[in-house]
């Protein structure tokens, strides 16, 4: 068994666009598929997670364990960017200073400290 989705199983899983020459790691988590856009070259190891907005351009290797939270305003890696085992990158985040809850699922009424903002990794 191949340890890859086939390029069938990849256009099946509904992500907003895909690459030719894509390896997505079959223990690989996408939540939100819909908002994930791939270039072409990229390989995405197991045990990632990727959520919410993301934008990954040409020749890109996330390793395993890796982690991104695109939230609403989204990550962009830039063609030839990488990102190393057990890294995480954040686009969204709670306030931790005390003056808001935290947890996705308390309702936002409660996280006015909510942060969003585009998270952008340079070529090379």
């Amino acid at each position: 068994m191949n340890t890859f989705y086939s390029r069938e199983e990849l256009l099946a899983l509904g992500l907003k666009s895909v690459g030719e020459e894509v390896y997505i790691g079959r223990n690989t988590i996408l939540y939100n598929p819909d908002q994930l856009s791939i270039g072409h070259d990229v390989r995405i190891d197991d045990f990632t997670i990727i959520s919410g907005k993301v934008t990954l351009g040409n020749y890109i290797h996330i390793s395993h364990f890796c982690g991104l939270y695109g939230g609403t305003e989204g990550i962009i890696m830039e063609d030839f960017s990488g990102l190393s085992s057990k890294g995480t990158i954040y686009a969204a985040s709670d306030d931790y200073t005390g003056a808001s809850m935290t947890n996705p699922m308390v309702p936002a009424k409660y996280r006015p400290g909510l942060y969003n903002a585009l998270t952008k990794i340079g070529k090379h």
